[in-house]
């Protein structure tokens, strides 16, 4: 990235730069390239795959929050939806291994704080999305569907859509 585009909106840091990334986010002190690192002379981290955060929903039923991850595998990118707590904890990062991110105990920490950074640092870069599980008129909002800032949620099987009033 241009160090003169970076003077002039008071960031001197990284951006990330992985193979055919769908949207560029301040990175700090890590290098994001086909792998992650960072080493600041007390801490290092590094992590084997390109993993950034694409999106955020806010859920206007729940008034919870879920991430897009998107990842690396096998030369393609992968994204899955999860609940914020997922990438909050080492505990339960984890369970992204499941969908084909490398994490393990060992580097869990790492990424859980390397995702906590990018949330914080790009909060005016990453999209935020606003959903709803219901149809019919939200006050404040319009009519749903017709609200152009409201998406119905991607659901899993035993989800369902609701009319408002039932």
């Amino acid at each position: 990235m241009n160090n003169d585009i970076n003077a002039q909106n008071g960031y001197s840091g990284n951006y990330t730069d992985f193979p055919n990334q769908t949207i560029t986010l301040k990175c700090g002190n890590y290098k994001c390239n086909k792998e992650i690192t960072f080493n600041d002379g007390k801490n290092s981290f590094y992590f084997p795959q390109p993993i950034t955060i694409t999106k955020i929903y806010y859920s206007l039923n729940t008034k919870t929050q879920k991430v897009e991850i998107a990842f690396i595998e096998r030369n393609k990118w992968e994204h899955v939806i999860v609940n914020k707590d997922v990438i909050s904890t080492s505990k339960k990062i984890i369970n992204l291994s499941l969908s084909g991110v490398d994490v393990t105990e060992f580097n869990a920490k790492g990424l859980v704080q390397y995702l906590h950074f990018l949330q914080i640092t790009n909060k005016d870069k990453i999209p935020y999305i606003k959903t709803i599980k219901k149809f019919g008129y939200i006050e404040g909002n319009g009519f749903i569907p017709y609200c152009d800032d409201i998406e119905f949620p991607k659901l899993n099987e035993t989800e369902r859509i609701d009319f408002l009033g039932n």
